[in-house]
């Protein structure tokens, strides 16, 4: 992970990194409908995120690494608690950009 935060990638790939992180969590947590929840938002969820990566390239991909390296970290001790309040503050965050900045 520490060797993917470093690359230096454009908006798009960094996106298409971001997607399949979380289509990853979705599909090793085993709950099938959460899988399937996300891959029917899963279009809609990467047209946010790209234009919130187009508005602020820098602050997004920094917190993105930041967020996603804490859950796999908490992920690989095996601490589900921390895991998921790792998971809660990466989508309260999220979330409250889109309320902030969404005009959809």
């Amino acid at each position: 992970m520490e060797n993917l935060a470093q690359q230096d990638y454009d908006q798009i790939e960094a996106t298409d990194l971001d997607m399949k992180f979380h289509y990853t969590l979705c599909k090793i947590s085993g709950h099938q409908r959460v899988l399937n929840a996300w891959v029917s938002l899963s279009s809609q969820i990467r047209l946010v995120v790209l234009k919130h990566r187009f508005g602020n390239p820098k602050d997004h991909r920094d917190r993105s690494v930041s967020w996603h390296h804490r859950i796999v970290s908490s992920l690989q001790k095996r601490d589900l608690e921390l895991a998921e309040k790792e998971l809660h503050v990466h989508m309260a965050a999220s979330l409250e950009w889109m309320g902030n900045h969404a005009d959809y």
